[in-house]
Formats: structure tokens, C-alpha cells, sequence
């Protein structure tokens, strides 16, 4: 039986940015599409710092789900 890995290459985040009125800072919200997951952010800046770790977070995911593949394809050579 072939175990399913999720393709962390392609994350989907939906942002949403807004503020109260014309004087109060904008804050955002990020809700990872396939788990749900949902942030609250004061800041864009804190916002855009989160989805760059999401994406170092994917890709290194990814090479080490490769990297366990290869390893077990030697394994059964």
C-alpha cells in the first residue's frame, strides 16, 4: 500500500488584511486552506514574516520527504 504524502510545495494560505477605520493600523488574518488553521496578526509585517516560515517550513518538508524516499528505494535496491 502506497502511504500518502502531502505535497508541501504547494501550501494555500487565505490573507486577509483590514483596519478599523482610517486611523488605526492595518491587522491581517491567515487561514491555511487544507488544515483550517487560522492567525491573527497586528501587523502586515508580522503576517509576512509568518508565511515566509511557512514557506522555509514546505520546502524543507519536502527535500526531507524526497530525501526518505531515495533512501528507502536504495534500501530495496
Amino acid at each position: 500500500m502506497t502511504e500518502f504524502v502531502p505535497d508541501n510545495r504547494y501550501p494555500s494560505f487565505l490573507v486577509r488584511f483590514w483596519r478599523d477605520d482610517n486611523d488605526t493600523p492595518w491587522r491581517g488574518l491567515v487561514v491555511h486552506v487544507a488544515t483550517g488553521e487560522r492567525r491573527s496578526f497586528a501587523s502586515p509585517e508580522h503576517l509576512f514574516v509568518y508565511l515566509l516560515e511557512q514557506m522555509e517550513t514546505a520546502v524543507t518538508q519536502h527535500y526531507q520527504v524526497e530525501i526518505t524516499s531515495l533512501e528507502n528505494k536504495e534500501r530495496l535496491l
